[in-house]
């Protein structure tokens, strides 16, 4: 395998480098990296080659990559925290920074918990739903997961490419086992946070499975000025927003229904604040789709405003 042969898009070895890939169509000579992105064709831990980002939330850029001793493809993903992180591309310089000063033990303890995060949800590699964590470690200032690469497309690509709704029978048959693998998840004290539709992947087996546990979600709390840029409006629940708020399964259970809300109606739910001061939730029925009554009724109970009045374990969603 050649490495300057590689497609930096799919990761795979083109017949004629330096030109629009055969295999997925696309053209590096095109693409200009985001100047906080990793350079593609740069090497960690001695062994990982990185590709072009594939994905970027509040907490990190996860990109695709290479394992250049087992030639397999991997997914890496960086703790880049938006806000709180800062690096120029256009040196050779990868390492990533406190964005300031102030900044800097907001950055640092972030950074710890991104890979106990990641050293608990290794423990899970035998559940299917689950993304698996092959390896992970410091380098740049920062860390890094690297984890299998996942051929499919996200929940919110095959929306977007099925009209914008999926039938309510079939997102529950999706659903099903990923609620029984969070409740595993849960027994074990990790909480997911950041359940969307961009978050769960559909792969081309039919299988599905949950992205990003690798955020480092558990001190967003501990800033209530930062909520904004860390939380996804009309799926997190009103208690993320707040910085002492009462985080537990149930708020993974908010999530989880908002994303069956927003599966069936096509729309998102209202954000959880506008509801706690008017709540303008639609019923399911008022869409007009088929969904049995008693579905519906347990959706909404998920997506109570007050945790309290919400199912408190994925058992009791199921």
């Amino acid at each position: 395998m050649k490495i300057k042969d590689l497609c930096i898009n799919c990761m795979r070895e083109m017949k004629n480098s330096g030109v629009v890939c055969e295999f997925c169509g696309f053209d590096a000579g095109a693409f200009e990296v985001p100047q906080h992105h990793m350079k593609p064709f740069t090497i960690l831990a001695g062994k990982y080659l990185v590709g072009k980002a594939i994905g970027e939330g509040g907490f990190g850029i996860t990109y695709i990559g290479m394992d250049l001793e087992l030639e397999v493809r991997v997914a890496i993903k960086e703790y880049y925290p938006q806000g709180f992180a800062a690096r120029d591309s256009r040196t050779n310089d990868g390492t990533v920074r406190s964005y300031s000063e102030n900044t800097r033990e907001f950055f640092e303890s972030g950074r710890e918990k991104f890979v106990n995060e990641a050293r608990t949800v290794a423990k899970f590699r035998g559940l299917p739903e689950i993304v698996s964590v092959i390896e992970f470690f410091r380098e740049n200032q920062t860390a890094y997961i690297v984890m299998e690469y996942l051929d499919g497309q996200t929940l919110k690509q095959y929306l977007k490419a099925n009209g914008g709704k999926i039938p309510t029978d079939e997102i529950l048959r999706m659903m099903r086992p990923l609620i029984l693998s969070l409740g595993k998840i849960h027994r074990e004290g990790l909480i997911h946070r950041d359940i969307s539709p961009d978050n769960i992947m559909l792969m081309k087996n039919g299988s599905i499975k949950i992205l990003d546990f690798g955020g480092a979600r558990e001190f967003a709390s501990q800033d209530g000025r930062s909520m904004s840029v860390l939380v996804k409006h009309g799926y997190a629940p009103e208690e993320q927003y707040r910085s002492r708020g009462d985080q537990g399964p149930w708020t993974d259970v908010y999530a989880l229904c908002a994303t069956m809300y927003r599966c069936i109606t096509g729309e998102i739910p209202p954000n959880a604040l506008d509801r706690l001061y008017q709540d303008e939730l639609k019923p399911i029925s008022s869409f007009g789709e088929n969904c049995p009554k008693y579905i519906e009724k347990a959706i909404t109970k998920g997506l109570n405003v007050r945790k309290d009045g919400r199912y408190q374990s994925m058992e009791e969603l199921y």
